[in-house]
């Protein structure tokens, strides 16, 4: 009998069978250590940085010469009301249309204008038309975030009242910053917020691209090197509204059914110090789980169908049948260019032979197996467990009630003879021949990608907050196309092309991550929940009053993101 995933989640309930890692304990590191200075020097040394290279003369041209970065009171600067914006200065013109404005608005990044223009990839030139001398670090513009959450800390109590009835909880999410085309409700730039974040391979280490604003995966002078890509993590204070609300916070893309629905959305951000919360002198820690754990199901799978591959038991707990951890990716330490909440994949080639116990890894490609018209596709094993088809039922496949025990596919195209020599079968041309009749040794290959988790911890809100939520995260293979977003890919698609073509155009209609709800993967050991099925909905912050901006002008710039809606369903 084979499980759905909902069916053996109401069986754990009743009968008490945990999942996840044996002897798992989460390694957690703090965020940062409790500033012994106020927020806003951090602010102010990031200002210092930049003033000479072109961003006093910006930021006193965009505010018609109100807002002087200079100031020998920078706090009191950043309050003042701004009561004209030069919207013509390029990267400004979908700023928050809201007056007065200010350099800093308590609570609310999206109508800072200083955060706008230390996070909008869109701020390039000093309003004259020239090009500004530097760009602020990553760790700069978090400094910039934390100090627009802090500048007015609300206390606990305010921030219940302004959950209402909603329940409250201590929730991790995966963070962009985007202009207008980009954001949760199109009328300004704005930061989105998911409970899924994206990671990518890379043969190489990250880069980022202070110009850009982003994490790149490309290096213009190694045309054949992949640099890995990291996501931004951060804790919010959040609240669970349903869908009936959705005006208010999103999501990006409403399917059916979504009234209905349950949703964290972010309130206020959490970072360590006396400023986060009045009255609370917070620490905060991060901490990272990941796995990848094909060859162990892959080998459980032959095992149940009668294949018996000779590895068991603890064998198969181990490396590389199991991946884990910073093998994988890992929390880079808070520092000073990239701040905290950076997720990093570990740089690896793509496809990695396997070794184990000092051995080429490798399975017996049976006979009986590979003569099922079922199981090869293309001359690979194809494991979808109880599949019939010779062709992959993707669509059915991704059902959240369908229990996908295995890899989808396993390369038997490398044999391993008796002498230790690796044949590649691509270049044999009685490939298929050899395939199907079996009975040799198929080298086994591994990569680094991996689910996990990546959860919160903070001793002076345990007591006050009853759930903590983690985010759940991917380390996936590399974006080959990453200016091209899967979310405006799927628009142009519905409203582009000619209908007589349009269905004919893909197998598979190419739709967003962020339009599927899921659940994440509950045999993690963090508490995702089979019916917590919005993980991948792409949230805005609440910002009730928000006027209807004007018409903007199509400023899309083709940026990658981590969200759900920038990755394929």
């Amino acid at each position: 009998m084979v499980l759905s995933r909902r069916e053996l989640m109401k069986g754990a309930a009743a009968g008490g069978l945990l999942l996840g890692f044996p002897g798992l304990t989460v390694q957690y590191q703090a965020m940062a250590a409790p500033p012994s200075r106020p927020l806003v020097e951090a602010v102010a040394d990031a200002c210092a940085r930049l003033a000479d290279q072109g961003w006093r003369t910006l930021l006193r041209t965009v505010t018609r010469g109100v807002l002087d970065i200079g100031a020998a009171d920078l706090a009191a600067e950043l309050a003042k009301p701004i009561s004209s914006l030069d919207r013509a200065v390029p990267g400004f013109e979908d700023f928050a249309p809201v007056l007065p404005a200010r350099g800093i608005e308590p609570g609310s990044p999206a109508r800072s204008l200083l955060y706008h223009a230390f996070a909008s990839a869109g701020v390039l030139t000093d309003g004259r038309d020239r090009a500004l001398g530097a760009f602020p670090t990553l760790a700069e513009t978090e400094a910039v975030e934390n100090y627009v959450y802090g500048v007015r800390p609300p206390t606990l109590d305010r921030l219940r009242e302004i959950a209402g009835d909603n329940p409250l909880g201590v929730v991790v999410f995966a963070l962009d910053y985007r202009d207008a085309n980009g954001s949760v409700h199109g009328r300004h730039a704005d930061l989105c917020f998911s409970r899924t974040g994206i990671t990518r391979m890379g043969t190489t280490g990250p880069h980022y691209d202070v110009r850009s604003r982003q994490f790149v995966s490309l290096d213009p002078k190694r045309p054949f090197v992949f640099r890995t890509v990291p996501q931004r993590f951060a804790p919010y204070l959040a609240m669970q509204v349903t869908g009936a609300d959705i005006r208010r916070f999103g999501p990006r893309n409403i399917v059916s059914g979504d009234d209905e629905r349950a949703f964290w959305v972010p309130l206020h951000k959490l970072f360590p110090g006396r400023e986060c919360v009045a009255g609370l002198d917070l620490s905060l820690s991060l901490g990272s789980r990941m796995v990848n754990e094909k060859l162990k199901r892959m080998h459980l799978f032959l095992r149940e169908q009668g294949y018996p591959t000779g590895w068991t038991g603890k064998d198969l707990n181990a490396f590389p049948f199991t991946i884990r951890d910073d093998k994988i990716a890992s929390l880079l330490p808070a520092q000073q260019d990239h701040g905290s909440g950076v997720l990093a994949p570990q740089p690896h080639a793509f496809a990695n032979r396997a070794r184990f116990a000092g051995e080429w890894l490798t399975f017996n490609v049976s006979p009986d197996l590979v003569q099922d018209p079922g199981i090869l596709y293309f001359s690979s094993v194809q494991l979808i467990p109880g599949a019939v088809e010779t062709e992959p039922t993707y669509m059915q496949g991704a059902a959240p009630d369908n229990d996908r025990r295995s890899p989808e596919y396993v390369n038997i195209r490398h044999r391993l003879h008796e002498d230790g020599r690796l044949e590649d079968l691509n270049l044999n041309p009685e490939m298929d021949t050899i395939i199907r009749e079996g009975g040799y040794r198929a080298q086994h290959w591994i990569d680094f990608a991996g689910d996990g988790f990546v959860s919160v911890r903070c001793p002076q809100l345990e007591s006050e907050i009853a759930t903590f939520k983690p985010a759940f995260c991917s380390v996936a293979p590399p974006d080959f196309f990453p200016h091209v977003n899967q979310h405006d890919l799927a628009a142009w698609w519905r409203t582009s092309v000619p209908e007589e073509t349009r269905d004919a155009l893909w197998a598979i209609p190419p739709r967003p991550l962020s339009e599927f709800r899921f659940a994440g993967d509950i045999t993690l050991p963090k508490g995702f929940d089979i019916y917590d099925d919005t993980l991948t909905a792409v949230v805005g912050q609440p910002a009730p009053g928000d006027p209807v901006a004007r018409p903007l002008p199509d400023n899309a710039r083709g940026r990658y993101t981590g969200l759900p809606d920038g990755e394929p369903g």
